[in-house]
């Protein structure tokens, strides 16, 4: 297939691109600049690279005027200096602007990665697909109405939208409450957690989220879905913390917060009942996190 990649240059760009191109396809990939040293020599000669601004109707112009599928992960999370015009031309103008070329190119596919933020303030213990809309964040709105764009062209244009949890692995952003929780651990400072008994889930490895995409591009479907992601078990937030400080012989000692925050569990089968999305247990999830950030900071054995 002729695959549109967009956000070639990100965590997810960068994981799943290797995968595509081992699948047979032909991909090309958006970035928003030319990076230093894209992807390894053997992905870069083989991807074509078009940089530009996805809010820019003038970059389509760059693109094939055949496409297959797109696989659109580039966005922009909610700005330090609180920009909402950077996270609406992002997110949403950027959107806009590539469903309408999904549209003229012939797309069949569209995977469209969208955010739990969506849903906002959450009051039930359970997110599924029918989990309503609730005063979500300036970033949750923003992904929202790229969401709402696509399901207006869902005649014309297949398309799914993945509301991620943490999509967590080696390179994944520092800000995740995972990736935070096991830096403190592999350094041995004090954990401060909420609601311990909570159940949570809300998490994927991005070798699941890869594995998926390229499941996606197997499948045929009609419409629009958007459907929640995350690990098939749950554990206790105080299990998730108490895992990672055993896996790690860590002496981080973990400290409940008397405030209590309401926490709730993902609830994945719609997409996989309809998509065949196969996660791994948050058990497992935890395990290769743990073992990748441990093996990186010990470097090669030679």
């Amino acid at each position: 297939m002729n695959v549109l990649l967009t956000g070639g240059n990100g965590f997810l760009g960068r994981s799943v691109l290797p995968c595509l191109l081992d699948a047979g396809h032909s991909v090309t990939a958006v970035v928003r600049s030319p990076p230093a040293v894209p992807q390894q020599e053997t992905v870069r000669e083989r991807v074509r690279w078009v940089a530009g601004d996805l809010g820019d109707a003038a970059l389509y112009s760059l693109l094939p005027r055949s496409m297959d599928a797109v696989i659109h992960c580039a966005t922009r999370h909610a700005p330090s200096e609180n920009r909402y015009d950077l996270l609406v031309h992002d997110n949403v103008l950027a959107t806009c602007h590539l469903t309408r070329y999904a549209v003229d190119a012939g797309v069949k596919r569209f995977v469209y990665t969208s955010t739990l933020s969506v849903h906002g303030t959450v009051l039930t213990e359970r997110v599924d697909a029918h989990t309503p809309i609730q005063d979500p964040c300036s970033y949750g709105v923003t992904k929202y109405t790229g969401e709402r764009v696509l399901a207006e062209h869902a005649l014309q244009l297949p398309a799914v939208a993945l509301r991620l949890p943490g999509v967590i692995g080696l390179g994944a952003p520092p800000r995740l409450w995972l990736m935070r929780v096991l830096s403190s651990v592999l350094s041995n400072e004090e954990i401060p957690i909420y609601s311990p008994d909570a159940s949570f889930n809300n998490a994927i490895h991005v070798a699941d989220l890869v594995n998926f995409f390229a499941r996606l591009l197997d499948k045929e479907w009609q419409g629009f879905y958007a459907m929640p992601l995350g690990a098939s078990t749950a554990l206790t937030v105080r299990q998730v913390v108490e895992f990672m400080i055993q896996r790690t012989a860590s002496r981080s000692r973990i400290v409940i917060q008397k405030e209590e925050k309401h926490a709730f569990w993902v609830d994945s089968s719609l997409a996989e009942e309809r998509f065949g999305f196969n996660p791994m247990t948050i058990e497992a999830i935890l395990g290769r996190l743990v073992d990748e950030q441990i093996g990186q900071r010990q470097g090669p054995l030679y």
